[in-house]
């Protein structure tokens, strides 16, 4: 399969934009409530976004279904945030679900 250098471009771009905003507003809210160093948020982060790069890879170049990865990127969001905050467990999956159907939303 010979995949274009543009839509991989296109691909990555797309995932990056969909989840950066959604991203830097839960750190930001939960900024106080951090379980690691800046450093290794940051880390986080950065492994956080490969992995939803190749969600969307999985989306965009193979028969994989975008409801599936839509699910698959909130399971990984809701892991990433359980993981990183140190806070009330019922507060961040309120702040999740409402985030979550915000970004289903628009």
């Amino acid at each position: 399969m010979n995949i274009p250098f543009y839509r991989l471009v296109e691909v990555t771009l797309y995932s990056m934009l969909n989840l950066m905003p959604f991203l830097f507003l839960m750190l930001y809210l939960f900024r106080r409530h951090m379980r690691f160093s800046r450093h290794a948020t940051v880390t986080l982060v950065v492994i956080m976004g490969i992995i939803q790069i190749g969600l969307g890879f999985s989306t965009a170049f193979f028969s994989v279904t975008s409801e599936f990865m839509s699910l698959a990127s909130l399971v990984v969001y809701a892991g990433f945030f359980f993981i990183v905050t140190k806070d009330n467990v019922g507060r961040l999956s309120f702040v999740l679900l409402v985030m979550a159907n915000l970004g289903n939303l628009v």
